[in-house]
């Protein structure tokens, strides 16, 4: 088996890049694989020690490629969420086998019945696309299974209608094409895991605004996945990527990226809906258009519906609120729900996370140490 992700090694790039820019200040930036570019990070806990997952590519590429082929999965690991440790690669593009050409987010989920941590990543390969599964009894050795576990279709085949997923939501049907992302449930919730993937819509002659949300479940969690339903329907972004979701009392909470990608290219009646919804979400002087979602629902399946004060979440203090960006909610050393996300190409450190009285959430001031219990 070769592996195709190189190492750490190359020259660590400019520190004023387009991402990386605005989270200069040291309490933006807990951990960075030196050379390395890096971002979407995902969180699994064994024992008393944590392990981040996130997607790397060597900074000597250029940021022109930062989102190309060669990027793997990286693992890093802490006992104090704060201080971390580079542990090594969980999967890469392998030649020879279907995922040839780049590893693409994911997430990670470990059974402690079976001793046996899930990583489950987009595989991106010269002739096919699709969920694929790593997996590690101890946290260093990890073996990547050998076929996909969920394919999927090529958006551009000419036979591409024929693969999409067809299925109604609100009395309309729509064909699905489901395109990356994948994020398992840390547990079994009425017998079944459940997967969200990013999707979009199949048309003839494209559109703005085509993302969708599908749901997928299994009772196993390296086999048998099939789709239950879908989850958000095309409506104001063209991807709803990178899903999370936690659990709280009662209520589940959905998180997602709402992607509105070029704005220059869409219509003024959708660039007004849009302004309705945030007129943050059109300002000229945002530096990506991408923007935090959360929603909530008391049956994980769903209907979800925006959070109070939501569905876009900011922060207190950051420069260009919202864009700390890819959720993850762990719960810190003192017992807090904090949210973990990607800050430039580097892991951010925790903001405390409130849920208040009245059903709103509110984001503290970022944490530099926890406090004595």
């Amino acid at each position: 088996m070769v592996c195709l992700a190189a190492a750490s090694t190359c020259l660590l790039g400019r520190a004023d890049d387009g991402w990386s820019k605005p989270f200069a200040e040291a309490r933006y930036r807990p951990y960075r694989t030196p050379g390395m570019f890096m971002n979407d990070f995902r969180f699994v806990k064994v024992g008393d020690t944590y392990y981040a997952f996130f997607l790397q590519i060597p900074r000597c590429v250029g940021q022109d490629r930062f989102w190309g082929d060669g990027r793997s999965y990286g693992v890093a690991r802490s006992k104090n969420l704060l201080e971390w440790q580079l542990y090594g690669v969980a999967a890469c593009p392998v030649r020879h086998q279907w995922a040839d050409r780049a590893i693409h987010s994911g997430n990670a989920v470990y059974d402690p019945g079976r001793a046996t941590c899930f990583l489950y990543y987009t595989g991106v390969g010269t002739k096919r696309q699709g969920v694929g599964l790593a997996t590690s009894t101890d946290m260093e050795h990890w073996v990547m299974a050998p076929d996909i576990l969920l394919e999927y279709p090529d958006r551009w085949s000419p036979d591409a209608r024929q693969q999409a997923i067809s299925a109604a939501f609100a009395g309309r049907t729509y064909e699905f094409l489901p395109g990356g992302d994948p994020y398992v449930f840390s547990e079994k919730v009425d017998g079944f895991h459940w997967m969200w993937v990013q999707s979009q819509v199949f048309y003839d002659h494209g559109d703005h605004a085509d993302g969708g949300l599908l749901l997928f479940r299994s009772r196993e969690l390296d086999r048998g996945w099939q789709f239950d339903r879908i989850v958000f329907p095309p409506g104001i972004y063209e991807r709803y990527e990178v899903p999370f979701v936690w659990k709280h009392g009662d209520r589940y909470f959905l998180y997602v990226g709402g992607v509105l990608e070029d704005l220059k290219k869409a219509p003024p009646a959708h660039l007004e809906t849009i302004k309705a919804l945030d007129p943050w979400l059109v300002d000229p002087g945002k530096p990506r258009q991408s923007v935090n979602l959360l929603f909530e629902s008391t049956d994980i399946r769903g209907p979800w519906k925006p959070v109070p004060g939501g569905p876009v979440m900011k922060y207190p203090d950051h420069p260009w609120s919202p864009h700390f960006y890819v959720w993850n909610i762990l719960q810190g050393p003192v017992g807090e729900d904090c949210i973990f996300a990607w800050s430039g190409d580097t892991l951010g450190k925790p903001y405390p996370l409130r849920y208040e009285a009245d059903g709103r959430l509110e984001i503290g001031q970022p944490v530099d140490r926890w406090a004595t219990p």
